[in-house]
């Protein structure tokens, strides 16, 4: 879901440590919904970005939807068939 992505994405940690979430996970749901913990252990996250992770906080990806959907606005992930290809 959008939201995840938007979570992810928002999150104040290292490109690095983005990348190994999915790598390790495959999407940002399913790392968003990693047992609690498990973001530590994880090679190239460090601990303060364990520590936000582990926050799970959705309120602004929530936002974010919402402004969008009101202003008519798509988003595009990684996963989307439009996202460009590199």
């Amino acid at each position: 879901m959008l939201k995840y992505w938007l979570w992810l994405s928002g999150c104040p940690v290292s490109p690095g440590a983005k990348a190994e979430l999915i790598r390790r996970y495959g999407d940002a749901e399913a790392a968003f919904r990693a047992p609690e913990g498990e973001f530590a252990r994880l090679e190239r996250v460090s601990a303060a970005e364990a520590a936000i992770l582990e926050a799970r906080e959705l309120d602004r990806a929530r936002a974010i939807v919402d402004a969008c959907r009101r202003q008519n606005i798509s988003i595009v992930t990684m996963q989307d068939a439009l996202y460009p290809k590199r």
